[in-house]
């Protein structure tokens, strides 16, 4: 980032790669068993066996490492399929026509003529989210790699790039049926993070997030888990705080689910 953007950039759409949107379950790492297990090297082989010994135990680990993994993300995924069919029908193109729509920044479709769009240095952005829904199935989460590149003539250069993790709580009464009773609550919550997540990446982007300059950590409760960030504030107001990790990355969590925040959502309401 280098001050090259600001916010009256033109930014220019690059299309998904997907034609449909990836989703993840969550829920706690602990329900997927972990078999535990020692090995002992055999000490008569001589030093090039112990070295064969080393190799065979790290293949081994890391081959266990990645049946655990898949275990996980199999288990995790459980949670999608009740709501499958609702995932399967949203309509990705048309989901992100709306976010762009609704952002504050001037962002327009890939399919636009840039020599329509404006004489002003444009800016190719390009967006990977991957959504995630909790077990609990009251809250989803965007996790959007945001990048931004300059084009002047031929000559293209990335000025930005950053992870924007945005979580949003679920209307209550949350469950299955709530969401596949009402398919547009998914659809509603799918576009506002996408908006919500672009916007904040421009933000950054355009440096309109300032720091408070005093780390503190943020601990929340997040589907089933109680999760912690040591951050930075940039906003905050009655519906969440947007803080920088101390990996730089931006992350709006709703106000309702902060312990320290408790007096900041009794005086709101």
């Amino acid at each position: 980032q280098d001050g090259a953007v600001s916010n009256d950039s033109v930014f220019y759409l690059s299309p998904l790669e997907l034609q449909s949107f990836e989703f993840q379950g969550e829920l706690k790492s602990s329900e997927v068993e972990d078999s535990s297990y020692g090995m002992v090297y055999p000490g008569d082989f001589g030093v090039a066996g112990l070295v064969v010994d080393i190799a065979t135990h790290a293949a081994i680990e890391d081959q266990r490492q990645k049946n655990k993994a898949a275990a996980a993300f199999e288990e995790a995924n459980r949670v999608l399929s009740p709501v499958a069919s609702v995932l399967k029908g949203l309509d990705a193109s048309a989901i992100m026509a709306d976010a762009i729509a609704a952002s504050q920044f001037k962002i327009a479709n890939e399919a636009t003529q840039r020599s329509q769009i404006s004489s002003a240095p444009q800016f190719e952005l390009t967006v990977s989210p991957m959504f995630y829904l909790t077990e609990q199935y009251d809250s989803m989460r965007i996790v959007n790699i945001l990048s931004i590149t300059e084009v002047s003539g031929s000559k293209k250069r990335m000025v930005y790039q950053n992870s924007i993790d945005v979580i949003h709580a679920l209307p209550q009464p949350a469950g299955v049926e709530a969401l596949t009773q009402q398919p547009e609550l998914v659809r509603a919550t799918v576009r506002a993070l996408l908006s919500e997540s672009i916007d904040l990446g421009l933000m950054d982007a355009s440096q309109e997030l300032a720091s408070s300059g005093t780390a503190e950590t943020f601990h929340f409760e997040y589907g089933s888990t109680r999760q912690y960030e040591r951050a930075d504030l940039l906003l905050e107001d009655c519906n969440q705080v947007v803080v920088r990790t101390l990996r730089k990355w931006i992350k709006a969590i709703p106000l309702t689910m902060l312990k320290q925040r408790e007096h900041t959502v009794q005086a709101c309401s």
